[in-house]
């Protein structure tokens, strides 16, 4: 018997996830903010505060995530923006996809007698998380695996601080990308036969 087949999904989306996280992880480093860890994160709401470590063996802080949001069909082109339907021979016809990319830091907590910190150590934080964000944004026009893949479409959508979660606060950034799956329909013999 044969290895199974990927869904078709899971040929054009997890590349790109994997590819994503890559740049995410190069962008954080241009900025000397690297996290300690960077999962693809499954789930229906961004990721928990779980692990933002203030501090990691490589000098990083915090936790980076990397979450699909959703997945729509295409509006075809000179049809109404409700028309999903496609006349075609893809396995998967032309879908969007979205993409939340997220970072937990350490935030700005009392001093040990209860009194609040000073507005410079808020200020600072405050740069820290800006700098997350603009390195999100930034990731969506200028990872190199987009630019080597000029089909997949791509653009970024939107930012939002998170927080205080505990003692964790993080940045939220959305993007989407279009791609589709054209490799032809698997049939019995590419799986190691039918039924019997």
């Amino acid at each position: 018997m044969g290895e199974p087949l990927p869904p078709p999904n899971g040929r054009v989306i997890w590349p790109t996830l994997v590819a994503l996280r890559e740049c995410m992880v190069q962008q954080l480093i241009e900025i000397g903010r690297p996290v300690c860890n960077l999962p693809i994160y499954w789930g229906d709401a961004h990721m928990p505060a779980q692990r933002c470590t203030c501090e990691c063996a490589d000098g990083g802080q915090g936790e980076g995530w990397i979450r699909v949001v959703r997945v729509d069909a295409a509006a075809q082109p000179g049809t109404s923006t409700n028309s999903r339907y496609l006349a075609t021979n893809c396995v998967v016809p032309e879908m969007v996809v979205t993409v939340e990319m997220g970072v937990w830091r350490c935030g700005v907590v009392l001093n040990d007698d209860g009194s609040v910190k000073a507005d410079a150590v808020y200020d600072e934080h405050a740069m820290g998380m800006v700098d997350d964000m603009a390195a999100l944004q930034r990731l969506w026009g200028c990872c190199g695996w987009f630019e080597a893949r000029p089909n997949v479409k791509r653009q970024f959508d939107t930012s939002m601080p998170l927080g205080p979660s505990g003692a964790c606060t993080g940045v939220v950034v959305t993007g989407r990308f279009s791609t589709a799956d054209c490799s032809p329909c698997p049939t019995p013999d590419d799986n190691g036969g039918g039924e019997g």
